[in-house]
């Protein structure tokens, strides 16, 4: 056994693919092994803390199994070519964080990231995104907006519809926000105003009413739908709510304006934020599928519709050990079949569901970066991912030198990238 397996299996109980109640050793006869194991692990594992702070992970080959934790090789087990992380935006005079990643084709791509304070109405908004044209080899320099957020959308017809983040409160049931438009995936005309109603819900009286804000947001998934209508997710709470819901709204008129459809998952029983920060995609077999939120270190939720998101299935807890602890899901079908997701805080991961029609069937999180420990870290834990070729992903994460929201000449936020191939059995 080597130091680290034996030094995880005194600390953790484990053996092999099981779990013990108590430690490895009796305790007494333990304790000068263990301190000694101790040093040793950490001492070995400098390297690789700082190879992650640094954004610099090592490319290699990982086998995601289903049954063990970790690179287990079973026969149903998804083969995983990490490549090596590379810059795509980087900074020491402003923030560069929370990145989300929008394709318009499989070689057109945007990264979009926030340049403020984490806070849902910054001071001073600002907002900006980097492209680029050849599947993520090249990226062009950052262009600044006012506005920003991840519902974005290429439409069949070409044209990219994209919408912000936050709501201004109109009235007990109405709200209005900024659309950017576009007819070339790049240059935006953010001038049309959107409303979105969610009677016969109210929105939550006094939340963010100071500032001017409704208290639901738009998050991440923005779908154009078979009959050509648009659906969006959205998240926050309703009056009488006690915790966050996440909910769909449908739009007819090519996203000006917005009406409620369903609640995907409310729960006060969850306990934390509720269900939030939802991630939709339409499965092949045209079901919808949605990750949820429910606090940043414990796992995510999941719902499905089979009506065109009318009705949802009762939000399902994944199990702790195979979740990832999840903020910001996202998710992406690819184009053989597979099922792929990825979150962070407690790092940022990576996992895979190989038959989504059929099950949910996940296998364990492959840690992509980050801190071997339940913090935020040099990462704010967003994540984006896209198929740039056929079984080869774009991953996209956000880090920092170090410090929470410090701006300090010659340390840098960095917006990285990595290539995924994944090799299924």
């Amino acid at each position: 056994m080597s130091i680290l397996a034996e030094f995880v299996a005194m600390v953790s109980g484990s053996v092999g693919s099981g779990l013990k109640e108590t430690l490895a050793y009796p305790l007494a006869t333990s304790l000068p092994k263990m301190l000694v194991l101790s040093v040793v692990f950490l001492l070995g594992m400098v390297p690789a803390f700082a190879g992650e702070i640094a954004g610099d992970p090592p490319s290699a080959t990982h086998y995601l199994g289903y049954g063990h934790y970790g690179n287990s090789i079973e026969a149903d087990a998804i083969e995983v070519e990490v490549g090596k992380p590379f810059v795509i935006s980087e900074s020491d005079t402003e923030m560069q964080w929370y990145p989300a990643l929008l394709q318009i084709s499989p070689g057109k791509l945007l990264v979009t990231f926030s340049c403020s304070p984490d806070s849902v109405n910054p001071e001073v908004p600002r907002y900006a995104y980097v492209w680029t044209e050849d599947g993520g080899q090249t990226w062009s320099a950052p262009v600044y907006q006012r506005f920003s957020g991840s519902p974005w959308v290429c439409r069949n017809d070409g044209t990219c519809l994209w919408l912000h983040y936050t709501l201004d409160y109109d009235s007990e049931s109405i709200a209005s926000f900024p659309v950017g438009r576009s007819t070339d995936g790049i240059h935006y005309d953010w001038s049309t105003r959107g409303t979105v109603d969610i009677a016969p819900h109210k929105f939550k009286p006094k939340l963010n009413q100071a500032e001017g804000l409704a208290s639901l947001v738009f998050c991440r998934s923005l779908l154009e739908m078979p009959d050509g209508s648009l659906i969006a997710t959205m998240y926050g709470p309703f009056a009488g709510d006690t915790l966050s819901r996440s909910i769909v709204v449908r739009s007819t008129d090519g996203g000006t304006t917005w009406k409620y459809l369903s609640t995907i998952g409310y729960d006060p029983a969850v306990g934390h934020e509720g269900l939030d920060e939802p991630c939709l995609v339409q499965l092949p077999n045209g079901d919808l599928f949605c990750f949820m939120r429910n606090w940043a270190w414990v796992p995510m939720y999941s719902a499905r519709s089979s009506d065109g998101g009318q009705t949802w299935t009762k939000p399902k807890r994944m199990h702790q050990r195979s979740s990832m602890a999840a903020v910001f899901p996202d998710l992406v079908v690819m184009s053989n079949g597979m099922l792929a997701a990825s979150a962070g805080r407690r790092g940022c991961s990576l996992m895979f569901n190989p038959n989504p029609c059929q099950e949910d069937k996940w296998t364990y999180p492959l840690r992509m970066y980050g801190p071997p420990t339940p913090s935020d870290g040099p990462t704010s834990g967003y994540t984006g991912i896209r198929e740039v070729a056929p079984n080869k992903l774009l991953y996209v994460y956000g880090a920092r030198d170090r410090g929470y929201q410090d701006i300090e000449p010659g340390r840098f936020w960095r917006i990285w990238g990595v290539f995924v191939t994944v090799k299924p059995k």
